[in-house]
């Protein structure tokens, strides 16, 4: 038995199948019982199926760009949609959405805004939540009089959300760029990347910082850098972290390597009695010239999978894209599989945004410029077993049109169940860019 999202489904005849319709359980959702000639039930059917909800705000407006940012929390009953370009402070002040899931279907519960919010700040640029969805991390990339940039911590208490904290960096310099953040799993620590810090030996290398929690109280614990750091790496333009919150991986899309300029590289640190250390350096086995690997990374519960999306290499044709998926054994790193879409084209972009489940067996890879040169987008779902991944669906908006860039943003449930997508360019105001986000479940 099958529980499918949305009304009937049509399958291949060649396949030899039949469908009957056995229950209902409520609006757009039937149960179906799938059968081949021999009466057997279908081993062949797909775990996911079309999207549950589409979210948008309840006062949106032209240019909000609203699923520029998402981020789900471990039930998949939490989701965060940011929305730099709202203009509720000044332009592009920015904010972010909360929605909750409830049995009757996805409902908006508030808007976050940053007590000290104004034009330009880009808040909602990138959203984090802990598991339990009480903890939510807003990064405001250009936030303050010199664009330094700020994380905003809220917390949900009984009497809803409220700001707890704003976090900074003790040694900020102008336009920083906090315009990556990845949160533990209890809320307690946070990462920030801020890709345009200058710092020895050269301007723009880039640097993390980590935030932890203690009493209620937040600090900075510490900053991170790469190694053998360099000009223009863009070090922090991704940031991922552990569950524990010990394992942090950093992107440097632009790092130059020995394959070439901005191949690209993604660092990983692990911390030790409240100390960090970079641990590994992670490039791909068949880097070339200007991959942009690391232009987004996702870490598993454990710390011990990580995917790297490197949406500019050309396997396929120019910019079609891949990710990269590396595992950890004894604290050794090595690359386990290269995810490609089975339709990969020229200009997809696959890659762009990534996301792994707790356990590390579900992935989920944005490719927000498929469908020719429309840009209407898409994402896909991988998963793993017996150490082989396998592509199993593909994502796409119902109502989707070019220029949506549905897949710009991705997240997904602890077990992987559930995965939202973001498509900051679809227009729910006819022309407006105001965006929207999708759900979708198995």
């Amino acid at each position: 038995m099958y529980s499918l999202p949305g009304g009937a489904f049509s399958f291949q005849e060649e396949q030899n199948l039949l469908a009957a319709e056995t229950d209902t359980f409520g609006p757009g959702t039937h149960e179906l019982v799938v059968e081949n000639a021999l009466g057997t039930i279908c081993p062949q059917l797909p775990e996911w199926y079309e999207h549950y909800a589409k979210l948008t705000a309840d006062d949106a407006t032209a240019d909000d760009e609203f699923g520029w940012s998402v981020a789900m929390s471990h039930s998949g009953d939490t989701a965060v949609v940011g929305a730099y370009g709202d203009d509720d402070a000044g332009d592009d002040s920015g904010s972010a959405y909360v929605f909750g899931r409830m049995d009757d279907g996805w409902t908006q519960q508030t808007k976050l805004i940053a007590d000290d919010a104004a034009g330009a700040d880009w808040f909602g640029s990138s959203v984090a939540v802990s598991d339990s969805a009480d903890t939510i991390a807003v990064a405001a990339r250009y936030e303050g009089v010199e664009d330094t940039g700020a994380v905003y911590v809220f917390g949900r208490g009984d009497y809803g959300w409220t700001q707890r904290a704003k976090l900074t960096a003790t040694d900020a310099v102008a336009v920083a760029d906090f315009s990556s953040v990845a949160i533990s799993a209890s809320g307690d620590t946070v990462i920030v990347g801020a890709r345009y810090d200058d710092t020895d030996p050269a301007p723009e290398t880039g640097s993390a910082y980590v935030f932890s929690r203690a009493d209620g109280s937040w600090t900075q614990q510490a900053k991170l850098a790469a190694d053998d750091a360099a000009g223009d790496d863009a070090f922090g333009s991704a940031v991922a972290v552990s569950g524990a919150g010990d394992t942090a991986i950093i992107g440097a899309r632009f790092d130059d390597t020995d394959a070439g300029s901005a191949t690209g590289s993604a660092y990983v640190f692990s911390r030790a009695n409240g100390a960090w250390a970079q641990q590994a350096k992670l490039t791909a086995a068949d880097a070339e010239r200007s991959d942009a690997f690391g232009w987004s990374v996702a870490v598993s519960d454990s710390g011990d999978t990580a995917v790297i999306g490197t949406p500019r290499d050309d396997d396929a044709s120019i910019s079609s894209g891949s990710a990269y998926v590396f595992g950890r054994t004894d604290g050794s790193w090595i690359q386990r599989a290269k995810l490609t879409a089975t339709d990969a084209a020229m200009y997809d972009g696959f890659g762009h945004s990534v996301a792994v489940s707790e356990p590390g067996d579900t992935v989920i890879v944005g490719a927000k410029r498929t469908d020719e040169d429309s840009y209407s987008g898409s994402a896909y779902v991988f998963t793993q077993a017996n150490g082989t991944w396998t592509q199993q669906v593909k994502l796409t908006a119902d109502d989707g049109v070019a220029d949506d860039e549905f897949g710009w943003s991705v997240a997904v449930s602890g077990p992987g169940d559930t995965a939202i997508v973001g498509a900051y360019g679809e227009s729910v105001l006819e022309g407006s860019i105001s965006g929207s986000a999708y759900v979708f479940g198995k």
